[in-house]
């Protein structure tokens, strides 16, 4: 049997919630799917990329303050109301896949995204209830182009109290008509989405796609 991934930077761990709160977000910047840029001429409110994770930083912060996030349970609600639906376990899944995406029917991929989904929120859960406190300083810098047109990317510095060396975290984002979404964060290079292929790869190899259905 495959053991299920554990993340064990609290760091990272901390900064996915940052950056994937993205709800209730106020506009802030005129944008468009076609012009993430904010370019004149365009009427579509949504909030720039890195205003997202700003606002994502301040509710988040904000719970975590509050005698609910002393519960697993809580945490959990909050998770799946305030987190959960900002970002694309789709995505996410296709890219863990990797080449072995193309092989998987569409129940298959369900599955896939479906797994991978409880995975993350999971181990999210239960790693923001053991994060100690006070709480580290987050600076989060104007996004940048991606790697395509609709792609933005979002870099943060993670500061711990303690002396700790700080941690850079990069988050990637694509916009859709509901909003930008965040697919991948990395955190000193080491990508969420290349940790979980590296697991499914390994199931996907010593079982077949039919794994996923179990």
């Amino acid at each position: 049997m495959v053991r299920k991934p554990m993340w064990n930077n609290t760091s990272l761990f901390l900064a996915l919630a940052l950056g994937f709160n993205t709800a209730l977000a106020q506009p802030m910047n005129t944008t468009t799917a076609a012009d993430p840029w904010g370019h004149p001429g365009y009427a579509v409110q949504q909030p720039a990329p890195d205003e997202v994770i700003r606002n994502g930083i301040d509710r988040l912060t904000r719970f975590l303050a509050t005698p609910e996030a002393t519960s697993n349970d809580r945490i959990r609600v909050f998770i799946e109301r305030e987190i959960a639906p900002h970002f694309d376990f789709s995505a996410m899944g296709k890219w863990a896949a990797g080449p072995y995406y193309r092989r998987l029917n569409p129940k298959q991929r369900q599955h896939l995204y479906a797994a991978l989904r409880e995975m993350f929120l999971t181990a999210l859960a239960r790693n923001l209830g053991t994060y100690a406190r006070p709480l580290p300083r987050i600076d989060v810098y104007p996004a940048s182009h991606g790697r395509w047109a609709e792609e933005a990317v979002v870099r943060a510095r993670v500061s711990t109290p303690g002396g700790f060396p700080p941690v850079r975290l990069d988050f990637r984002m694509y916009q859709t008509s509901a909003g930008w979404k965040v697919f991948d964060v990395t955190a000193n290079a080491s990508s969420a989405v290349a940790y979980y292929r590296n697991y499914f790869n390994q199931m996907l190899q010593r079982h077949g796609p039919q794994a996923l259905l179990r």
